[in-house]
Formats: C-alpha cells, sequence, structure tokens
C-alpha cells in the first residue's frame, strides 16, 4: 500500500481546508467515543484515515484537530 501525508497549513485558510475540517470533526468525536479494538474503532479509523492507514495499524483515542479563526 503507498501512504501519503496530508498537511494543512492553519495560517492560510480556503475552501478546502474547511471541507476537510467539516468531514474529520464528526469523525474525530465518534472515534474518541467508540470502544477501542472493536469492528466499529477499525470502520472509524478506515474513514479517517482514507487509504492511509495500514493493515493491522491501530491509533489511540484521543484524537484532535483544530482550526483558528482569523
Amino acid at each position: 500500500m503507498d501512504c501519503t501525508e496530508k498537511r494543512v497549513d492553519m495560517r492560510k485558510h480556503n475552501p478546502d481546508s474547511a471541507k476537510e475540517l467539516r468531514r474529520i470533526s464528526p469523525l474525530l468525536f465518534k472515534l474518541n467515543h467508540t470502544m477501542p479494538m472493536t469492528e466499529e474503532y477499525a470502520n472509524v479509523l478506515k474513514e479517517l484515515f482514507r487509504d492511509n492507514i495500514g493493515e493491522n495499524s491501530y491509533v489511540a483515542a484521543p484524537l484532535n484537530g483544530a482550526r483558528l479563526r482569523i
């Protein structure tokens, strides 16, 4: 699997970064409130990281994201 890294420059607001924040915010909330090491947890991780997480990988909650409004 070929993984890519995505970086968002939080100093420059654009429609793409705002769209990505709207996509990940509810997923972060759901992940942080889901029982770890379950199929549901694995599914949320896959949705959150798309194809950028390896098979049998594990991410420990809590995760968070932030965006400043200027």
